[in-house]
């Protein structure tokens, strides 16, 4: 029992450990399977948005942090409209890791951003703005980490194919999803 409201929840990528996310900025891990918790993460603000894989992902209305398994920061991306860009997300609201743990999707009032994981540092791309979605409510990347999924508070389901690269060699179709995961489609049948 943490003593604060929970504003949001992750589990691990293999479903054993979860984490919690509190109104008054401290978040928890804890196993599932056992009655263990313990705080590992004291921000200055609540994490709304929390997502987790090989790194933590935590966020409130306007700032993204990643932080390592122990509750170290690695990297901290501001999205208000003062960053620099002249892009607004408006509100963070979600984010979720594809399969590798590689990239973040993470989804706000007027758009979407990816950051993706370097060998040694978190990268940002240039935010999507979409109009007229009214926030991003909802993330899911297909197992493969091929095509990622949302839908809006305003009923739109969009898709998107997700690649680094695609080409044609001879009958096969090489897709680089991300930098750990390569797929390859025999084109003949």
């Amino acid at each position: 029992k943490a003593g604060s409201a929970v504003v949001s929840m992750s589990s691990d990528p293999s479903g054993k450990n979860a984490l919690s996310a509190h109104l008054d900025g401290s978040i928890y891990a804890g196993s599932i399977h056992e009655a263990s918790c313990i705080k590992i993460i004291q921000q200055s603000s609540p994490a709304y948005v929390l997502a987790w894989s090989d790194s933590i992902c935590a966020g409130d209305e306007t700032r993204l942090t990643f932080y390592d398994p122990n509750g170290q920061k690695e990297a901290c991306f501001d999205f208000d409209e003062t960053c620099g860009d002249g892009m607004d997300l408006g509100y963070l609201s979600v984010a979720a890791f594809n399969d590798s743990g590689d990239a973040v999707f993470v989804g706000g009032f007027n758009g979407f951003v990816n950051l993706s994981k370097t060998e040694s540092e978190w990268v940002r791309s240039t935010p999507t703005k979409i109009g007229n979605i009214y926030g991003i409510t909802a993330i899911s990347w297909k197992g493969n980490g091929s095509c990622l999924s949302f839908g809006t508070s305003s009923g739109m389901i969009d898709s998107y194919s997700v690649c680094l690269s695609r080409y044609l060699k001879h009958h096969l179709e090489i897709t680089h999803a991300s930098t750990s995961l390569v797929m390859i489609q025999n084109n003949n049948f």
